[in-house]
């Protein structure tokens, strides 16, 4: 799935979720301050399996919490892209971490996923180097076109995977596994 396109379906899961996790929260979560994104930047490999790393985007946000009206929560964001071969064998894969600070609506993507399958791909829960995940793969003919895994650390932080028609769902695992999620599971306790 093209990120422009993940972006839709994440934000319009958020638009039409949020009005109903609003009505259904009745208790209030005490939210914490999200971890610098520089700190989670630290967390992104510098290079992966020899692919060629792009500079690492992100930031740290806060804002008025819709959820609990007037409190803020924070939350904040990384990515880098890793990059292969020539133009006819391309491979490309994004990695992204995000620390939601314990708001239900950034966990929305991840706590509304539900598993199927079909033609044009699916999505199940998995588990990757012990941490719960759910695996989402799109097709086109009946060819994966693109892996993406969300994988739930902390139970605050979101880890996203996602690779191109290149990528098979087994090469992008083994990346995954090279996380050090015990790192990342260390900068929220």
């Amino acid at each position: 799935m093209s990120r422009r396109r993940t972006g839709i379906i994440l934000a319009l899961m958020i638009v039409v979720v949020m009005p109903l996790s609003l009505a259904a929260q009745e208790e209030k979560i005490e939210q914490v301050k999200a971890v610098d994104w520089s700190k989670l930047a630290e967390m992104l490999p510098d290079e992966l399996a020899g692919m060629k790393a792009d500079e690492v985007e992100g930031g740290s946000m806060s804002m008025a919490d819709p959820m609990n009206p007037g409190q803020t929560f924070s939350y904040s964001s990384v990515e880098r892209t890793y990059r292969s071969g020539d133009e006819d064998d391309a491979k490309e894969i994004t990695v992204r971490i995000l620390d939601s600070g314990y708001n239900k609506m950034l966990l929305m993507p991840y706590m509304m996923a539900m598993e199927f399958d079909g033609p044009d791909g699916g999505m199940k829960s998995v588990e990757i180097a012990g941490q719960p995940a759910k695996q989402i793969t799109e097709k086109d003919d009946g060819k994966i076109v693109s892996v993406q895994y969300m994988i739930l650390v902390g139970e605050r932080l979101l880890v996203y995977l996602e690779g191109d028609e290149n990528c098979s769902a087994e090469g992008l695992t083994k990346i995954a596994e090279l996380l050090a999620f015990d790192k990342l599971a260390a900068l929220v306790k």
